[in-house]
């Protein structure tokens, strides 16, 4: 009698154990490049109010990461409504939707290389990408001045 009150919870401890799955997991990483001569200074804004600013240096990178449960598509990184992007402290362009025009936005996923990155194609998949900062990028904002 003694060892069906241990053996019973061991048993039932045991099934619970293997019968857990482990959750599915999409994870994003989204490096920032500056590969330009200039410093940038991001201004990320939402509803007219500025939620973050980065500053990433010439040769300097920003990481954003981001996750979710479950398989998803790859998604453009969780930004503001428009990122004001300045170069050097004083020139400045503005990315965001539709109305704004830039030759690559950074809220756009299409502007960024690279995709999937590593998958366990039961729990995981990792998207690494890149949107970098060029002097092209700083002569386009000066061109829009």
């Amino acid at each position: 009698m003694k060892n069906s009150r241990i053996i019973f919870p061991l048993f039932f401890f045991l099934i619970t154990l293997i019968s857990c799955k482990k959750e599915k997991e999409t994870n994003y990483s989204y490096y920032i490049i500056n590969d330009s001569n200039y410093k940038i200074y991001l201004q990320n804004y939402s509803g007219g109010e500025m939620i973050e600013d980065i500053t990433i240096l010439p040769s300097d990178n920003f990481l954003k990461e981001s996750n979710s449960r479950g398989f998803n598509d790859p998604k453009p990184p969780s930004f503001g409504d428009s990122i004001k992007v300045i170069f050097n402290d004083t020139i400045a362009i503005t990315h965001g939707g539709t109305t704004y025009d830039v030759n690559r936005n950074i809220k756009n996923l299409e502007s960024y290389t690279g995709g999937s990155k590593e998958t366990d194609s039961k729990h995981f998949i990792l998207y690494e990408y890149e949107y970098i900062f060029t002097n092209d990028d700083y002569q386009e904002a000066v061109d829009n001045q």
